[in-house]
């Protein structure tokens, strides 16, 4: 007895095989068994030799998932195409199913004694579009994320019992672990060997249903028997189905449809897709997520129905189609009812056709969709660049590589939080333009270019730069316009190249190695009083000004500035409208970003990413790790002062506090008789006492002039009224005589006390007043009512509140300084865009009034 007599013994397998097959073959080789069921076992099989070994390595859980699958397609040997051949097997058996079951149709294979065969073959669909279904979501990458999340929303449709079908398949209210494991059961255990069994049962009812035929031919005297084919064919017919499913899966190598350089690196061109890591978080809902083509016919047709009776499309018109298909049989015994199917059959598939095609034509012209999907695209790209520069995934997932990359993160933080009032103007597609801009545009901050436009007089109130902010005209401006623009050269040069090197940006560390010694030039003058009159910078300078300027641009400086740019080393109570994105580390719910996300548009505006192509790797071990941001924000935290809160019910308070908020103690001295304030770095004359006449009598003492007290450290030391105070009013002193010249004084320090209603002019002076005005030339320079003008600022009203409150608006207005200012700030220039002023008219009216001589 041989082994095969033995087994068959044994088991029987000669009897099962001959009740399977009916006899097998007949005389000329041809088999009973349909090319259409050796196709459809051919890639189940393959669907279970590819699922197994799938299985293998498979992690279902939200934090492994994706892991896993990246794990088998770039990790594994042919991993790439083990996830081809099962994902694209699984296509081609939804599109043959259907095929067949239109051929089954269209040739009335589907009536008596074929009813249960034809049932069975639309089983067979359907289970396998929930194979794919559910399949779809188990690589949980964003796009099999978003589609699944929307489909299963869905059931949310049914009255009644939508909510618990809802929980029911998502494993609770949200998508996690959960929802993959119970999809993975349901993929596996009822898809997938639901489908077998079905399979067998379906190649039984064949059988039966083609020897009835072949044995009871007066039954079914209109009923042809079925074909059969040798077995040769029937290979055939498998090897072309493996050809076409092997082509689907290198698509992508092949000429026409992709590169033949795509082979070089199949795992990153070929194979399953893979997209990025699904995010759970609805602020990064992948927006271009579509069903797979087999049900795209139905998407199309579910978006010509508004929200609210999206249940006809999705439930109620398919299960009537479903129901008039499973009739067919039925139906179809008569030849009427036989044209009514095909007639039903052709409005369906037409439909399906139509419907397909006006989604993908949909998607073709949306120009969103074309953003969003290749955002899609390059966010799946830059995951696996990512993976191969960190040397692996972290134990936080994939997820955390996108998340924490400056790259791709970067300007979606950007967009969401910063472009309503900064522009970001780079190359595509990095560039966002805001519909408002209202602060500077950050494209390409600190470096050396963006640096020479910021020192550009002309460029420094344009748009780009303080030109829609409350900064349009204030001491910065005022001191590129005035100050900057009258250093050398190569002096500009060398603060530009000093400051911007503070940065450390990679994208200019080259030109700061060569430009070593120009940096270090540009060091010390900043830190003499060119900039440290304002800014801290390093050990000199004031804090509390302006902002600290060392570090400028850093990453640690970065943080800092976003995460509290009411901090004392940056703009403290002088902020510009910039929120504050971290307002307590120890309380993450308060806050607007964690600090990681603001490490990560710290590292996005300074250009700061890995890259496969530059040598990232090689930086990264050459160059210490930056200190982690929790780090960095604690450091600033140290270094907090509390601001002084604005006094309310005392205006002489409120007054003392706006003297400091405007900055006007950066450069003047207030010498009072009690609680004086003395200047942080004194450039401007001391206003204690000012436009007194003991004040007056000193600004025309020619020993006291151009004393620290008055001109000495302004630009106006050696001006024209320093000059004219030590020699012409000497000599008209002595001409007209001193009484004359006290009188001169006691009008003008009259002028400050004078009051006047508003819209009119203040009290003119006798004529004799106005003739001494002019005897002592003063006319020649300055107005003074009806008499005099020039150069000078106008003296009509000298020292009075209105006077005042005028001058601290617009210092530059044509009354008063118009050509050179010597930096003081235009604290109310723009009248018609409240916004962009420093202080308002009241805030103004407080501090003139604290300014001027008491009555």
């Amino acid at each position: 007895m041989t082994f095969v007599d033995w087994l068959d013994d044994r088991v029987g397998w000669r009897s099962i095989w001959r009740a399977s097959c009916g006899g097998g073959c007949d005389a000329l080789g041809r088999c009973w068994w349909p090319v259409c069921l050796s196709v459809i076992f051919f890639l189940l099989v393959q669907q279970g030799i590819t699922g197994f070994f799938l299985w293998m390595f498979y992690s279902p859980s939200s934090q492994t998932a994706w892991e896993s699958v990246y794990f088998i397609q770039h990790q594994i040997p042919l991993g790439w195409l083990l996830r081809g051949l099962h994902y694209w097997g699984a296509q081609v058996l939804v599109g043959f199913l259907g095929l067949t079951i239109l051929i089954r149709i269209f040739t009335k294979f589907y009536t008596a004694p074929r009813e249960w065969v034809f049932w069975t073959r639309l089983l067979l669909l359907a289970f396998a579009l929930g194979a794919c279904l559910t399949g779809d979501l188990l690589r949980w990458d964003q796009e099999g994320y978003a589609a699944t999340q929307t489909r299963v929303s869905f059931l949310m449709l049914l009255p009644q019992i939508g909510g618990a079908l809802y929980r029911l398949a998502v494993g609770g209210a949200e998508f996690g672990h959960l929802t993959l494991t119970r999809f993975f059961a349901l993929h596996v255990a009822v898809f997938g060997i639901g489908i077998w069994l079905l399979a067998l049962a379906h190649a039984a009812l064949s059988r039966r249903a083609a020897r009835a035929v072949e044995e009871r031919p007066q039954d079914y005297p209109l009923t042809r028997p079925d074909p059969r084919f040798p077995v040769l064919i029937q290979g055939l017919a498998c090897l072309v189905t493996l050809a076409v499913v092997f082509l689907l899966v290198c698509q992508r190598g092949l000429p026409g449809l992709g590169s033949l350089a795509a082979w070089h690196s199949p795992a990153e061109h070929m194979g399953a897709p893979l997209g990025a890591p699904a995010d759970t978080d609805p602020a990064h809902f992948y927006a271009a997520a579509r069903p797979e083509w087999s049900f795209r016919g139905l998407y199309g047709f579910s978006n010509i129905f508004p929200g609210e009776l999206k249940i006809l499309p999705i439930f109620v018109i398919p299960g009537l189609i479903a129901i008039l298909v499973i009739l067919m049989p039925i139906v179809g015994r008569w030849q009427l009812g036989h044209v009514w199917n095909i007639v039903v059959t052709l409005v369906i598939v037409g439909g399906l056709t139509y419907f397909t095609y006006a989604s993908y034509r949909h998607d073709w012209m949306d120009a969103d969709f074309q953003k969003a999907r290749a955002v899609g695209e390059e966010e799946a790209k830059r995951t696996v660049e990512l993976i191969a520069l960190r040397g692996g995934i972290p134990p936080a997932g994939a997820l955390s590589l996108l998340r924490e990359d400056p790259k791709l993160e970067g300007p979606r933080l950007y967009e969401q939080q910063c472009l309503s009032c900064h522009n970001f103007s780079g190359p595509d597609p990095l560039k966002m333009i805001g519909d408002n801009p209202s602060a500077p545009d950050l494209y390409g901050f600190a470096s050396r270019e963006w640096l020479k436009g910021f020192f550009d007089p002309q460029q420094i109130t344009s748009a780009k730069y303080f030109g829609n902010t409350r900064f349009a005209a204030g001491v910065m401006v005022r001191y590129v316009e005035e100050r900057f623009t009258k250093l050398p050269p190569e002096d500009q040069e060398a603060v530009i190249a000093a400051l911007s090197a503070e940065a450390r940006l990679p994208s200019q560390q080259e030109m700061d190695r060569r430009d070593a010694a120009l940096i270090a030039r540009g060091r010390q003058i900043i830190a003499s009083q060119e900039c440290a009159r304002c800014h801290r910078f390093y050990d000199a300078g004031p804090v509390g000004q302006a902002p600290d300027l060392t570090g400028y641009g850093s990453r640690e400086w970065l943080i800092g500035i976003i995460a509290s740019p009411q901090h004392v080393h940056f703009y403290g109570l002088r902020n510009d409208r910039m929120p504050q994105f971290i307002e307590d580390a120890a309380r993450p719910e308060k806050n607007r970003f964690s600090p990681t996300q603001v490490s990560v548009l710290a590292d996005f505006l300074r250009g700061d990413w890995p890259e496969k192509s530059d040598g990232a790797q090689d930086r990264e071990k050459e160059e210490p790790a930056p200190p982690p941001a929790t780090f960095v924000l604690g450091q600033w935290e140290a270094r907090k002062r509390d601001l002084p809160a604005r006094p309310t019910g005392d205006r002489q308070a409120e007054a003392r506090w706006l003297w400091e908020f405007a900055q006007c103690s950066l450069c003047h001295a207030l010498s009072l008789p009690e609680n004086g304030i003395p200047a942080v770095s004194p450039a401007a004359a001391d206003l204690g006492g000012f436009a007194t006449r003991e004040w007056i009598a000193g600004l025309l003492d020619p020993k006291q002039i151009d004393s620290d007290k008055y001109f000495g450290k302004t630009t106006f030391a050696k001006g024209d009224m320093v000059e004219f105070v030590k020699g012409n009013l000497r000599e008209l002193i002595s001409d007209i005589g001193k009484d004359e010249f006290a009188k001169l004084v006691d009008a003008l320090a009259a002028e400050a006390k004078k009051d006047w209603p508003d819209g009119e002019e203040p009290p003119e002076p006798d004529e004799d007043t106005l003739h001494l005005f002019e005897d002592f030339t003063c006319a020649d320079c300055h107005k003074f009512y009806s008499v005099g003008g020039g150069s000078g600022p106008d003296l009509t009203g000298y020292g009075s509140k209105k006077w005042i409150a005028a001058f601290i608006a617009d210092p530059k207005s044509k009354r008063f300084y118009p050509k050179t200012n010597d930096g003081m700030p235009s604290y109310h220039a723009f009248p018609d865009t409240p916004g962009k002023n420093l202080l308002t008219k009241e805030e103004i009216d407080i501090l003139a009034e604290f300014l001027a001589p008491k009555k």
